[in-house]
């Protein structure tokens, strides 16, 4: 038996992203702490208003894009084989081939990748560990990490 099949490193991966309640929260916290800071700032008032209700806009636009995927060019699921490659699944678009872009960040609980896309657009996910079970969140870093170190040989 070859190392390849003991690892299983050519069995293809498909992953579907559900809603994630921890990057809603997280980005929620986030988003929070920036609309403070815009309204303990010694701006004027009318700009520190303005600030804060850009950012609480900029938040629906991340729960609709990144914790949902319910957003037009949202990405809502992830594919790789060795015949094709990476294609990723969009909200508006479908199934369409896909060129991963550097860089990419995986870490134990958050992976943060962008994408080419066929048609030249670019789109990104942001992938914590409650939008995947967990052997697919588990295979999909690995995905990721094997794929940057192919690009490098």
């Amino acid at each position: 038996m070859s190392y390849n099949s003991l690892t299983r490193f050519g069995q293809p991966l498909r992953v579907e992203l559900r809603a994630s309640r921890l990057l809603a929260g997280g980005g929620g916290l986030l988003h929070a702490l920036a609309a403070i800071a815009c309204l303990l700032a010694r701006l004027p008032l009318p700009v520190g208003v303005l600030l804060t209700a850009l950012t609480a806009t900029h938040y629906g636009y991340f729960l609709r894009r990144q914790a949902s995927a319910r957003a037009g060019w949202a990405v809502g699921a992830l594919a790789w084989d060795e015949r094709r490659g990476w294609t990723v699944r969009c909200v508006r678009g479908g199934w369409q081939t896909a060129r991963l872009r550097i860089p990419v960040f995986v870490t134990a609980s958050l992976v943060i990748v962008r994408f080419r896309l066929g048609s030249g657009r670019t789109c990104s996910a942001m992938v914590v560990a409650d939008r995947l079970p967990a052997d697919a969140f588990r295979r999909l870093r690995v995905r990721l990490l094997q794929s940057l170190a192919a690009d490098r040989d």
